[in-house]
């Protein structure tokens, strides 16, 4: 028998068939995790298209073996149900040894390191490990946004981020519209809290080296929408005109093949369903009161 699974990197998917293969291609490229094995969980509706299925995954699996991935789980779910409860679903079939689990979208493309630091960061004891900065690639124009967290930011979530599993398994079943990354941030941050019963305990850890050479991408989203910030960017975001780092040709070339998809993706007919509408309004109701507290500093 092989060691155990020690880290578990789950990816919640919906509509996701034309981009997942970016998630895919980073995990393939993971290093220096010494003989750490590591698991892939992934959850994806099947009454939405495109879907990438087991056909998708299986091109993949001996360049995963071969970066460490010892087990590939796959969950089909019958019917659309929130992001939130996705996450909760993997993490509960997290194996009984792992230690670290990785969130990992369909749209990341993770930096050779993310996994090996990441384990080493709840090794050394972090509740919440993530990236300080990090770059969202704009497919359909290749426009970047650089998120550059500030130092009175650090409670914040961060990007490329990872958890202790034993506190991943105790998400709430909760349905949460949007910002799924702060509903994340914030039970996780409540659950360290509860476990260490004290507040300077609850480690949040960051690397400088997670945001070089991996990036997310917008353009393919269900429900992130980055337009706003790429006409009117505030601190800390700002809009640069390309990735400043090498991005393998292939992965870019892919890339740039979808541009004229992501340009039509807002007009797609899915949006006039009732959960987006849901998260729209959620989403408008935040906007104003973004703006309430702006005008009252001012």
């Amino acid at each position: 028998m092989g060691k155990p699974v020690a880290i578990t990197v789950a990816m919640p998917l919906l509509r996701s068939g034309k981009i997942a293969w970016l998630a895919l291609e980073s995990l393939c490229r993971q290093i220096n995790l010494q003989s750490c094995p590591w698991e892939l969980l992934v959850a994806e509706e099947q009454a939405d298209q495109p879907v990438l299925g087991l056909k998708g995954i299986d091109p993949y699996r001996k360049r995963l073996k071969k970066a460490g991935c010892a087990s590939i789980k796959y969950f089909p779910i019958k019917a659309w149900i929130p992001l939130t409860l996705k996450w909760e679903l993997l993490a509960s079939k997290a194996a009984p040894s792992s230690r670290t689990f990785v969130f990992h979208p369909a749209d990341c493309y993770a930096p050779p390191l993310l996994l090996a630091l990441s384990h080493e960061a709840t090794y050394k004891g972090a509740d919440w490990f993530c990236a300080p900065r990090y770059h969202i690639y704009n497919i359909a124009d290749g426009r970047v946004l650089f998120y550059n967290r500030h130092e009175e930011e650090h409670l914040r979530p961060g990007g490329m981020f990872s958890t202790k599993t034993t506190y991943a398994r105790q998400l709430p079943k909760q349905e949460r519209p949007s910002s799924v990354d702060s509903w994340l941030y914030g039970n996780i941050r409540k659950i360290a809290l509860e476990h260490t019963r004290k507040e300077s305990l609850c480690r949040i850890e960051s690397d400088e080296r997670i945001h070089m050479n991996g990036f997310y991408v917008t353009g393919m989203n269900n429900i992130t929408s980055l337009g706003h910030l790429f006409r009117e960017p505030y601190p800390p975001w700002k809009v640069l005109d390309s990735l400043p780092f090498k991005v393998p040709k292939g992965i870019l070339k892919r890339l740039r093949g979808l541009r004229k998809e992501a340009a039509a993706w807002t007009r797609r007919p899915w949006k006039k369903g009732k959960w987006y509408k849901k998260w729209k309004k959620t989403r408008n109701e935040r906007k104003a009161q973004r703006e309430e507290r702006r005008g009252k500093k001012e």
